[in-house]
């Protein structure tokens, strides 16, 4: 009875993550267009010749890529839920010392300020369904990757966004667009997957 009690929570907590992943990727066509705007007011905006040519080719540069940074974000996204198993816990990071390039490190922040940013406005909510999770799953921790931590998501858009052929510097100058529009549905989300488990 206890084996087929827990494959049932087991089983409620593997379909909310399903509803979470399907209710966040949603979002990514409405960041798309949103980056698009925004992309689309710096380069008619008059300065210098130097800014307005990068703000010019930032613009053609996504217009080019934007496509294939969705589709390749909405995929990754739908991925990294078959990621966040269960048994997925966290080593020790003194474990496995390791050098990290400057890049990697460049990346990690750029995913990381979104990520803040949802765990700003989402602390309650995602608080709540993490201790849920935990209950269901008997354990003491999300998995590093799972898909309910802010920092999954952020960073399957950066890793996509760059594996687009986009750059880290575009990035910057729109990830306030993304956060503009990222925060209110991932904190729906949350919401709604609280109502479901209760």
């Amino acid at each position: 009875m206890t084996t087929r009690s827990h494959a049932s929570s087991l089983q409620l907590a593997r379909e909310t993550r399903e509803r979470f992943v399907a209710a966040t990727e949603g979002v990514i066509a409405p960041v798309a267009r949103a980056i698009r705007e925004r992309l689309t007011a710096l380069a008619s905006q008059t300065g210098n010749a130097r800014e307005m040519q990068e703000n010019r080719d930032g613009f053609l540069l996504f217009e080019s890529h934007a496509t294939n940074w969705a589709s390749l974000s909405q995929t990754a996204w739908r991925k990294a839920l078959a990621n966040s198993a269960v048994d997925d816990v966290p080593t020790n990071s003194l474990s496995r010392l390791e050098l990290i390039g400057d890049e990697v490190v460049e990346t990690g922040i750029l995913s990381s300020r979104l990520a803040q940013v949802i765990q700003d406005k989402a602390s309650f909510e995602l608080n709540d369904l993490r201790l849920r999770i935990q209950h269901l799953e008997n354990t003491s921790e999300l998995g590093a990757k799972d898909i309910l931590k802010p920092e999954a998501l952020a960073k399957v858009l950066v890793d996509q966004w760059l594996a687009a052929g986009l750059s880290r510097g575009l990035w910057t100058k729109v990830q306030d667009s993304v956060q503009l529009h990222m925060v209110e549905v991932v904190v729906a989300a949350y919401k709604d997957a609280n109502a479901f488990l209760i």
